[in-house]
């Protein structure tokens, strides 16, 4: 059986993550974190001393933040899509 932890990392400073997130990272299988168009991701550089060699990463990227969105439904019907998306991995 698995199990879905949804963790918060704090402030942004990796030295401020609990020691219960830090241990649940450690132990996880497969961290998913988000990111903008660009690639960049916050949450992933704060859980990244936690992580372990071997762990699966799940790459979510959001359609639509500060920029802007050419989808037909525009910014409800692509972060709308994109959760269907993301539910579906």
């Amino acid at each position: 059986m698995s199990k879905l932890w949804g963790v918060g990392l704090g402030p942004g400073d990796p030295e401020l993550v609990t020691v219960k997130a830090a241990r649940i990272i450690g132990e996880a299988d497969v961290i998913a974190f988000h990111s903008a168009r660009h690639g960049r991701s916050i949450s992933r550089a704060i859980a990244a001393p936690y992580m372990r060699a071997g762990q699966l990463e799940e790459h979510l990227v959001y359609p639509v933040t500060t920029e802007t969105t050419d989808h037909p439904g525009g910014y409800h019907g692509a972060i709308d899509e994109f959760y269907e998306r993301a539910a579906g991995v």
